[in-house]
């Protein structure tokens, strides 16, 4: 009992270590949180250091913390000190939130001897967030006395810094991150990385087990344009977010439109409707179409629309007296988003109607035969006006039509019999086919 009664006055003693902590732009470790929370900074100075005790009541900062104390109130060490088990036993209440000191008990013989203090020959009955319960193997009493030590060791942990040199590209619905670790890991191991979209707020967390640096997002929206942040994370916490990454915007050109369908205007000649359906636009809005017209093999001319239909004129079939009548078109249609062009759809023909004006058929009218200007071609029957009209289809265009397909030629005002200039328009002629196909396609123009 003697031993025990001297291990009661001198046995525990309070030393705390201490390590200069500078901040770097990273979050607070918990002790820098709480220098903040009590003391209204983070350093490691003045009435917040570690050794200071603002309260006078003899405990440093650096146990207060430890401890779960206010270090502005004075307070009795909480920790406690028995031999009920036969052992020298320090039992220490412990602040939950500080992982970033190390708390070791040590014992001697000698305290005098500042080597002498060690962890050998100590047992831990409680290792827990909230207690830390160690006992010295030696019996107490026993045949000389035993000292024992609470050793607090600010560990200087941190959270990382930020992570660096984020990059960013892109696909369809398709982005991939890459970084660099950060400057400082905290003092320990980085256990995982967090990367974050804006706008949308996509993120993923990647394990740094992995070894990678780099994660790849899928299915987010095209035509959206993003940059992303990286936070790194160790036991301390995460570090700040990482300067945004270069802008990338996902996307992929819209799907070429399904073949195209045509159609004949009533009345109207070398003219055709184009339309088409919508493709899908991968998320990007279509703003216009091109619509590429061939001739045969030869390009034409390409037209633009904002909608899914276009008239496309000027489209002669016949072309008198330069081409033969039958001369057919081919459409292609192409959609654009800010993604570009697509590839163009399936290609549609038709041959147009023929139109008097731009199959220039006024040109029959006014060739020069064996007396004269023809200003009457006609079949059996009535004789139909068909002189031009300075540009306008002939007048009798519809008596026309109903007279068939036998065309003759004659001088004005004559009739089949009566001149002797009357001659038949041969169907293998290109008169007879471009008037014959302009009668059957029924064009008043």
């Amino acid at each position: 009992m003697k031993n025990a009664r001297r291990c009661d006055r001198r046995c525990i003693v309070f030393l705390a270590l201490f390590v200069l902590i500078s901040l770097p732009a990273f979050a607070l470790s918990p002790l820098q949180a709480w220098r903040l929370a009590y003391f209204g900074t983070i350093e490691n100075a003045k009435s917040a250091a570690d050794t200071a005790d603002p309260d006078h009541d003899g405990i440093p900062n650096l146990l207060e913390y430890a401890l779960d104390l206010n270090p502005l109130a004075p307070s009795g060490s909480a920790m406690t000190a028995d031999i009920k088990t036969g052992h020298l036993r320090l039992t220490i209440p412990r602040n939950p939130k500080a992982w970033d000191v190390a708390f070791a008990v040590e014992v001697t013989s000698d305290p005098a001897n500042a080597f002498s203090w060690t962890t050998n020959g100590t047992t831990i009955e409680q290792n827990t967030p909230a207690l830390l319960q160690v006992h010295d193997n030696a019996p107490a009493p026993g045949p000389a006395p035993r000292f024992m030590r609470l050793r607090i060791t600010d560990l200087g942990i941190t959270a990382p810094s930020s992570p660096i040199s984020i990059r960013a590209e892109s696909g369809d619905q398709f982005a991939k991150v890459t970084w660099q670790s950060p400057a400082t890991n905290g003092g320990i191991p980085i256990t995982s990385y967090k990367i974050v979209s804006s706008p949308g707020h996509f993120e993923t967390n990647l394990p740094a087990s992995t070894g990678l640096t780099s994660v790849s997002f899928t299915r987010i929206p095209n035509c959206v344009s993003y940059t992303f942040s990286v936070t790194a994370s160790n036991a301390a916490g995460p570090s700040l977010a990482s300067a945004e990454s270069n802008l990338v915007t996902p996307q992929a050109p819209p799907d070429a439109p399904q073949k195209p369908l045509l159609s004949f205007p009533k009345d109207f000649g070398a003219r055709l409707v184009v339309l088409w359906n919508k493709p899908a636009n991968h998320g990007c809005a279509i703003d216009q179409y091109r619509i590429d017209v061939y001739k045969g093999s030869r390009f034409m001319k390409s037209l633009f629309a904002t909608g899914t239909a276009a008239l496309v004129t000027n489209l002669p079939s016949c072309n008198y007296p330069e081409g033969n009548c039958g001369q057919d078109y081919t459409f292609y249609v192409f959609a654009h988003t800010a993604a570009g062009w697509s590839n163009p759809s399936e290609a549609a023909s038709a041959v147009p109607k023929v139109s008097y004006l731009a199959d220039n058929l006024r040109a029959i009218f006014r060739k020069s035969y064996d007396s004269g200007a023809c200003n009457s071609c006609h079949g059996y029957g009535a004789m139909p006006d068909l002189a031009d009209r300075n540009g306008s289809p002939p007048t009798d265009y519809l008596s026309a039509l109903a007279e068939g397909a036998r065309l003759y030629q004659a001088p004005a005002g004559q009739i089949q019999g009566v001149h002797s200039k009357v001659r038949l328009l041969t169907p293998s002629s290109k008169e007879y086919q471009a008037l014959q196909q302009w009668f059957t396609d029924g064009n008043r123009e």
